[in-house]
Protein backbone atom coordinates (compact mmCIF):
# COMPACT_ATOMS: atom_id res chain seq x y z
CA UNK A 1 0.00 0.00 0.00
CA UNK A 2 2.92 2.36 0.66
CA UNK A 3 3.90 2.23 -3.02
CA UNK A 4 0.33 3.01 -4.06
CA UNK A 5 0.12 5.89 -1.58
CA UNK A 6 3.37 7.34 -2.97
CA UNK A 7 2.18 7.05 -6.54
CA UNK A 8 -1.38 8.33 -5.87
CA UNK A 9 -1.35 10.21 -2.53
CA UNK A 10 -4.54 12.24 -3.04
CA UNK A 11 -6.69 9.33 -4.24
CA UNK A 12 -6.29 6.90 -1.35
CA UNK A 13 -9.27 7.36 1.01
CA UNK A 14 -8.63 4.34 3.25
CA UNK A 15 -5.97 1.84 4.22
CA UNK A 16 -7.07 -0.83 1.71
CA UNK A 17 -8.25 1.25 -1.19
CA UNK A 18 -6.78 0.43 -4.61
CA UNK A 19 -7.55 2.82 -7.42
CA UNK A 20 -8.96 1.33 -10.63
CA UNK A 21 -6.15 0.52 -13.02
CA UNK A 22 -3.48 0.93 -10.36
CA UNK A 23 -2.60 -2.75 -10.14
CA UNK A 24 -2.01 -2.85 -13.87
CA UNK A 25 0.10 0.30 -13.76
CA UNK A 26 2.18 -1.10 -10.85
CA UNK A 27 2.79 -4.42 -12.63
CA UNK A 28 0.90 -6.63 -10.17
CA UNK A 29 -0.60 -8.99 -12.81
CA UNK A 30 2.80 -9.51 -14.41
CA UNK A 31 4.45 -10.08 -11.03
CA UNK A 32 1.76 -12.61 -10.10
CA UNK A 33 2.02 -14.43 -13.43
CA UNK A 34 5.81 -14.63 -13.20
CA UNK A 35 5.72 -16.08 -9.67
CA UNK A 36 2.62 -17.92 -8.54
CA UNK A 37 1.33 -18.32 -12.10
CA UNK A 38 4.46 -20.11 -13.33
CA UNK A 39 4.75 -22.29 -10.21
CA UNK A 40 1.05 -23.14 -10.36
CA UNK A 41 1.18 -24.05 -14.05
CA UNK A 42 4.15 -26.35 -13.43
CA UNK A 43 2.49 -27.97 -10.42
CA UNK A 44 -0.69 -28.51 -12.45
CA UNK A 45 1.29 -30.04 -15.33
CA UNK A 46 3.05 -32.46 -12.96
CA UNK A 47 -0.24 -33.37 -11.24
CA UNK A 48 -1.91 -34.04 -14.59
CA UNK A 49 0.92 -36.37 -15.65
CA UNK A 50 0.94 -38.18 -12.31
CA UNK A 51 -2.82 -38.57 -12.29
CA UNK A 52 -2.84 -39.88 -15.88
CA UNK A 53 -0.32 -42.57 -14.88
CA UNK A 54 -2.42 -43.43 -11.81
CA UNK A 55 -5.58 -43.59 -13.93
CA UNK A 56 -3.85 -46.04 -16.27
CA UNK A 57 -3.16 -48.39 -13.36
CA UNK A 58 -6.33 -47.78 -11.31
CA UNK A 59 -9.12 -46.53 -13.59
CA UNK A 60 -11.99 -47.12 -11.14
CA UNK A 61 -10.28 -45.26 -8.31
CA UNK A 62 -9.20 -42.47 -10.66
CA UNK A 63 -12.81 -42.08 -11.76
CA UNK A 64 -13.84 -41.67 -8.10
CA UNK A 65 -11.20 -38.95 -7.63
CA UNK A 66 -12.37 -37.25 -10.80
CA UNK A 67 -15.99 -37.31 -9.60
CA UNK A 68 -14.96 -35.87 -6.22
CA UNK A 69 -13.00 -33.06 -7.86
CA UNK A 70 -15.99 -32.17 -10.03
CA UNK A 71 -18.32 -32.48 -7.00
CA UNK A 72 -20.42 -35.10 -8.74
CA UNK A 73 -21.95 -38.28 -7.39
CA UNK A 74 -21.41 -41.72 -8.92
CA UNK A 75 -24.11 -43.34 -11.02
CA UNK A 76 -26.54 -45.19 -8.79
CA UNK A 77 -25.71 -43.16 -5.69
CA UNK A 78 -29.39 -43.24 -4.72
CA UNK A 79 -29.99 -46.95 -5.35
CA UNK A 80 -31.78 -48.83 -2.58
CA UNK A 81 -32.57 -45.82 -0.41
CA UNK A 82 -34.98 -46.89 2.32
CA UNK A 83 -38.59 -45.80 2.34
CA UNK A 84 -40.15 -45.27 5.73
CA UNK A 85 -43.87 -46.03 5.99
CA UNK A 86 -46.24 -43.89 8.02
CA UNK A 87 -46.13 -45.01 11.61
CA UNK A 88 -48.05 -43.69 14.62
CA UNK A 89 -45.06 -44.22 16.88
CA UNK A 90 -42.67 -42.81 14.32
CA UNK A 91 -38.99 -43.36 13.74
CA UNK A 92 -36.40 -41.11 15.35
CA UNK A 93 -34.72 -38.85 12.83
CA UNK A 94 -31.23 -39.97 13.87
CA UNK A 95 -32.24 -43.62 13.41
CA UNK A 96 -33.69 -42.95 9.96
CA UNK A 97 -30.58 -40.92 9.13
CA UNK A 98 -28.37 -43.85 10.14
CA UNK A 99 -30.26 -46.20 7.83
CA UNK A 100 -29.97 -43.75 4.92
CA UNK A 101 -26.28 -43.08 5.58
CA UNK A 102 -25.50 -46.80 5.53
CA UNK A 103 -27.07 -47.15 2.08
CA UNK A 104 -25.36 -44.00 0.79
CA UNK A 105 -21.99 -45.16 2.14
CA UNK A 106 -22.29 -48.33 0.06
CA UNK A 107 -23.03 -46.27 -3.06
CA UNK A 108 -20.62 -43.35 -2.47
CA UNK A 109 -17.21 -44.76 -1.45
CA UNK A 110 -15.81 -41.39 -0.35
CA UNK A 111 -18.74 -40.46 1.88
CA UNK A 112 -17.78 -39.00 5.25
CA UNK A 113 -20.20 -38.61 8.10
CA UNK A 114 -20.22 -36.93 11.45
CA UNK A 115 -22.00 -37.63 14.69
CA UNK A 116 -23.51 -34.85 16.74
CA UNK A 117 -23.82 -35.88 20.34
CA UNK A 118 -22.64 -38.84 22.35
CA UNK A 119 -25.91 -40.83 22.38
CA UNK A 120 -26.37 -40.97 18.61
CA UNK A 121 -23.46 -43.26 17.76
CA UNK A 122 -25.37 -46.51 18.15
CA UNK A 123 -28.19 -45.21 15.98
CA UNK A 124 -26.31 -43.80 13.02
CA UNK A 125 -22.86 -45.36 12.77
CA UNK A 126 -21.86 -46.94 9.48
CA UNK A 127 -22.21 -50.69 9.57
CA UNK A 128 -20.62 -51.65 6.26
CA UNK A 129 -17.33 -53.50 6.27
CA UNK A 130 -14.21 -51.40 5.86
CA UNK A 131 -15.61 -48.21 7.37
CA UNK A 132 -13.16 -46.53 9.67
CA UNK A 133 -13.95 -44.73 12.89
CA UNK A 134 -12.11 -41.59 13.77
CA UNK A 135 -12.06 -40.22 17.31
CA UNK A 136 -13.25 -36.69 17.60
Amino acid sequence: MAAIREKHPSNVPGPYYVEDGCCTACGVPEHFAAGVGVRGAEARRLWTELFAAYAGKHPELANEIDLMQRRELPAGWDNDLPVFPDDQKGLAGREASGKVLNVLAQNIPWLLGRLSGSRTFEQNHLEIQGCGRFPG
